[in-house]
């Protein structure tokens, strides 16, 4: 109920008491038990599917880290849909299936190189923004970074 009149309320709202509330350690403070309040309660749910039906047991999960084959990855880049990216580098399914016989050896050996630790792909998870800042070419020995 709290949390309705926060979010209908503007810099004043009511707590679930009917009390005027407008600063915002108030306003935390409501949302915080509020939080509590629903985080402490437990229900037992009840169980709509058999999931010893849906699920099997697998003893052998040695095949989980086995290194991917050339097959194996082929087929992926195969299975990608042309007109989407996986990522932000703008790198989409047609270019792969395009590039493939010229990269499929690189990919296969970073797979190679991953699967025994010898390569890291956290590089290709982030990104560097560099800010450039503009400035006049009166001066070219400031951007080529010379000096009198």
């Amino acid at each position: 109920m709290c949390l309705v009149w926060i979010k209908q309320g503007g810099s004043t709202t009511q707590d679930s008491g009917g009390n005027l509330v407008c600063g915002h350690d108030q306003k935390a403070s409501i949302l915080w038990n509020d939080f509590k309040e629903r985080m402490g309660v437990s229900g037992n749910p009840i169980m709509l599917f058999n999931l010893e039906v849906l699920m099997h047991r697998t003893e052998d999960l040695s095949s989980l880290v086995l290194p991917v084959t050339e097959i194996e990855v082929s087929n992926i880049v195969a299975s990608l849909p042309v007109d989407k990216a996986p990522d932000a580098d703008g790198f989409n399914g047609l270019f792969l299936k395009k590039c493939w016989p010229i990269i499929k050896m690189d990919v296969f050996q970073l797979c190679r190189e991953f699967f025994i630790s010898l390569s890291s792909l956290a590089c290709l998870n982030s990104s560097f923004i560099t800010l450039v800042q503009k400035c006049s070419l009166l001066f070219p020995q400031m951007i080529l970074g010379l000096s009198h």
